[in-house]
């Protein structure tokens, strides 16, 4: 989580500063649509793509706590079924299939991605069709070269591409126990800024990736290196998304939260 959150511009080091900016985003964020009266859920977007979604009990504890990327560009993928998160609900998601955006075309790979607004996702979509997802990466642990040419002169030549998406999280060579959303991915940075988190005022990398079979946008910690468009990269990334046809933002009233901590919405 402590990767996920600095990948985004978040500085966290410890219990203390996890629930404060847990809190922060409660008291900034607004309440999305839940399908249980057990909980709540709440979003803060933040300018630049950083989204952190908190999920809050009954009890007014908080159950969960997610930071991913947004992204404005759509990816055309095959809902094969949902996989569920042994120790948390809400961090369950979606086991998609890449068919190269053609509805009825053969599968290209699978992947799973994590869906903070899942439980909603589950009641509005059944498995066995395709949808527009909003996919996005957080790089964990990411390896930066200056472009194709200087990976392939570091690796050797392959007998294959260097565009690579594998689905680690889903599929490997030893039997997967639970499933994760995470993919090791190297490609091609089409796009590359560093933004600042208007919260914290540190920066991180957003870029835009050209790998197998897909494009999509990521967030990639600052201390991997420099970022610039032409670059190579490959690591392991944590994979979330949202669906089109499930918009998350039901309504557009401040929580709860705001009030009890005294907050206002940035």
């Amino acid at each position: 989580m402590a990767d996920h959150l600095e990948a985004l511009g978040f500085h966290v080091e410890n219990s203390d500063q996890f629930e404060s900016l847990a809190l922060t985003a409660l008291g900034h964020g607004s309440e999305v649509e839940s399908p249980s009266p057990h909980w709540r859920t709440v979003c803060w977007d933040l300018d630049g793509g950083p989204s952190l979604w908190v999920h809050v009990s009954e009890r007014e504890t908080i159950e969960c706590f997610t930071p991913m990327l947004r992204s404005q560009e759509s990816i055309r993928l095959f809902v094969a079924n949902y996989f569920e998160d042994p120790e948390c609900l809400h961090c369950s998601g979606l086991v998609l299939e890449n068919r190269g955006g053609v509805d009825d075309g053969e599968a290209l790979y699978p992947l799973a991605i994590q869906v903070p607004n899942i439980l909603a996702v589950r009641r509005a979509v059944p498995a066995g069709g395709s949808h527009e997802v909003r996919m996005t990466a957080i790089g964990e642990s990411v390896e930066i070269y200056s472009d194709r040419r200087a990976f392939e002169a570091f690796h050797g030549k392959m007998g294959h591409t260097p565009d690579v998406f594998l689905p680690i999280g889903l599929v490997g060579s030893e039997p997967v126990e639970r499933v994760q959303a995470t993919a090791i991915i190297s490609g091609t940075v089409l796009a590359a800024e560093t933004r600042k988190n208007p919260h914290t005022g540190l920066p991180w990398h957003w870029a835009r990736i050209e790998t197998a079979g897909l494009v999509l946008d990521a967030a990639i910690p600052k201390s991997a290196g420099s970022l610039r468009s032409e670059n190579f990269v490959r690591g392991t990334f944590w994979l979330a998304g949202l669906l089109e046809t499930t918009p998350y933002r039901g309504t557009e009233r401040p929580s709860g939260w705001s009030r009890i901590l005294g907050t206002g919405r940035e």
